[in-house]
């Protein structure tokens, strides 16, 4: 069976170049499989660089920028880019209690059938652009635009059946 090709390592499994994981990382990283580096060189290795944003001063992390400001980067493309969420305007409700209202403001029963039992009701896109929509703004903000008439004609309350026929006669459509 082999071994780690560095004197004195013991270890079997591995990784590349015939030596173990430790070693290998040690010289991928550092060009030396014998260098340790303790975890405090780590942090004043760090402290030495500096976010590359503007105005910030946090210790680098990745990529020339600290924490917040990689994952940013990673996230959205730009380290300076936020995603700020519009308020929902539903407040403390909870999203059980704000359906609930959505449904008694769009007329609280099926505009199809008239079946009115709210454990079966949805609310529905009329347009059909629910995906869109959804990947522009999530459920408490679409139910808070509701609310404030905002959405007029754009939403309707279908009962679980109903939403079901005119999805099949959507597919008969296209």
């Amino acid at each position: 069976m082999k071994t780690c090709i560095v004197e004195g390592c013991t270890n079997t499994k591995i990784k590349a170049r015939g030596m173990c994981s430790t070693h290998y990382t040690r010289w991928y990283r550092h060009g030396d499989v014998n260098r340790v580096i303790s975890h405090l060189e780590r942090q004043a290795h760090r402290k030495q660089y500096h976010c590359n944003v503007e105005g910030c001063n946090e210790s680098h992390h990745a990529k020339g920028y600290c924490n917040k400001h990689y994952i940013r980067w990673k996230k959205y493309g730009d380290p300076n880019t936020t995603l700020v969420l519009p308020p929902s305007g539903l407040g403390q409700r909870t999203t059980k209690e704000a359906r609930l209202e959505v449904i008694e403001y769009l007329g609280g029963k099926c505009v199809r059938c008239g079946f009115d039992d709210v454990r079966a009701l949805q609310i529905d896109h009329v347009y059909d652009d629910g995906y869109m929509d959804r990947q522009k703004r999530n459920q408490r903000t679409i139910m808070g635009a509701i609310l404030r008439g905002e959405e007029e004609g754009n939403f309707q309350v279908l009962c679980a059946n109903c939403n079901w026929i005119k999805r099949a006669e959507l597919e008969q459509d296209t």
